[in-house]
């Protein structure tokens, strides 16, 4: 249980520009105001925090423990709200499990109380066989604005490279948003470098192929 009682969060703001203002999210927002990104763009809170949080684990001879799964659910009170806001928020859930080392199913949902409507709705299943190959399928489904499936591939060539594909389908729009396909090279288990071919449709500021090289420190 988290209480936050912030009064005059929002003092000044008629004198400060905005610059780190607020995003688009749908998750529960940080309560506490060392903790938020938005530092501009902030307002009076005096909210209460339920949730339960839960983490099962099992023995592993490598890691020496593996989470097996975890449950964490949690909602807010809002005894001061915003214009548009609820006093009581969705109720947010977020549950994993990987019952082996070759699955893991994660899952994250949010509905409204007060009508049980499902409001955001979001699962993958991920299977893999060791650093050999993996196998990623995903869904995102938020109530009147995406519904969107998503397909990751990695598979290993030899000691040096390894294929990977992502595929990215829009399902109200019947299109494959983001195609991208590529190589990633290992250059002495040191720096990992990703060579990466984009084809994208629907209407874009930017050009419909992309091309995208990423480099990364694997170790020293």
């Amino acid at each position: 249980m988290s209480y936050r009682y912030i009064p005059e969060a929002n003092k000044g703001t008629g004198r400060i520009p905005k610059i780190d203002d607020r995003t688009f999210a749908t998750y529960l927002q940080p309560l506490g105001l060392g903790d938020q990104r938005n530092i501009d763009d902030l307002t009076a809170t005096n909210i209460l925090r339920l949730g339960f949080d839960n983490t099962l684990q099992t023995r592993d001879p490598v890691y020496g423990s593996r989470d097996l799964f975890t449950f964490n659910i949690a909602n807010d009170f809002r005894f001061k709200r915003a214009p548009g806001e609820r006093d009581v928020s969705a109720i947010h859930t977020d549950v994993a499990f990987a019952p082996a080392k070759w699955i893991a199913v994660d899952l994250y949902q949010s509905f409204t109380p007060q009508s049980f409507t499902l409001q955001e709705l979001n699962s993958g299943v991920t299977l893999r066989d060791g650093d050999i190959w993996s196998f990623r399928f995903a869904n995102n489904f938020l109530r009147h604005q995406i519904q969107d499936y998503q397909l990751d591939g990695r598979i290993r060539l030899n000691e040096t490279y390894e294929a990977l594909a992502r595929l990215h389908y829009d399902a109200r729009k019947r299109r494959f948003n983001e195609q991208a396909y590529g190589l990633a090279q290992n250059l002495g288990n040191t720096w990992l470098v990703s060579y990466i071919v984009s084809l994208y449709s629907g209407p874009r500021r930017e050009s419909h192929f992309g091309l995208n090289i990423q480099i990364e420190a694997r170790g020293f």
